[in-house]
């Protein structure tokens, strides 16, 4: 969980590097859960690969049970798509 929060506070101070890919990766590996995918898929956003976050966030979305959570990620989820139709 350590690196998936180091991962997200990369996102939240808008300083995404390929690092900030590979910590949400090893967080991944480590435990495939919703909130840690939610964290990959944002980063693949501000690395420009919205298809990547899109599917991404779709897996987050089928694997989150908490309402909030699961309000959370389907807002994320509109906002990869709209960019993409745009």
């Amino acid at each position: 969980q350590a690196l998936n929060n180091l991962a997200w506070t990369t996102y939240l101070i808008d300083y995404v590097k390929p690092v900030s890919l590979e910590m949400a990766k090893k967080s991944i590996a480590l435990e495939r859960k919703a909130y840690n995918l939610d964290t990959l898929a944002s980063i693949y956003f501000k690395l420009g690969n919205v298809n990547k976050a899109i599917e991404i966030e779709k897996e987050a979305l089928a694997k989150a049970h908490a309402p909030n959570l699961r309000a959370d990620i389907l807002k994320q989820l509109r906002k990869f798509q709209q960019k993409k139709s745009n």
